[in-house]
């Protein structure tokens, strides 16, 4: 995992290949999760002035990298293979399914999925309390 900051909450899960990159923040509330080869991105890079490239191949002067949080709220859900964009956040209870690619915030205890993720349902809340 690669952050400039990574929170990690009570009881969270990271499912192998899961993958937190581009020097942003990074946080993970009590009880969430993140799904098998799930693609976390705290960052962004763009073109700057103009220029045709950007990535680590151009000079940093000629860059315009966006950094932005990623949060994973208390009770939610990130399936397998689901990509997360820079500045999203995933409310409280929220489930992204199985290959979604997330690209705003989704709302609490709202099962998202597609690509782009947009709502499709609303998941039971948690009935036990936090322990």
């Amino acid at each position: 995992m690669e952050a400039a900051k990574i929170t990690l909450g009570r009881r969270v899960h990271i499912a192998e290949n899961a993958v937190v990159f581009g020097g942003g923040e990074f946080k993970m509330e009590d009880y969430s999760c993140l799904g098998y080869s799930s693609i976390v991105m705290t960052a962004t890079d763009t073109p700057l002035n103009g220029f045709k490239a950007s990535g680590p191949m151009i000079p940093s002067g000629l860059r315009n990298v966006v950094l932005a949080e990623v949060v994973v709220k208390m009770d939610a859900f990130v399936g397998p293979i689901c990509v997360i964009y820079p500045g999203i956040e995933i409310g409280n209870g929220a489930v992204v399914t199985a290959a979604a690619s997330s690209q705003k915030a989704s709302g609490e205890w709202a099962i998202v999925s597609g690509k782009p993720a947009r709502i499709k349902a609303e998941r039971e809340h948690v009935k036990f309390p936090d322990c």
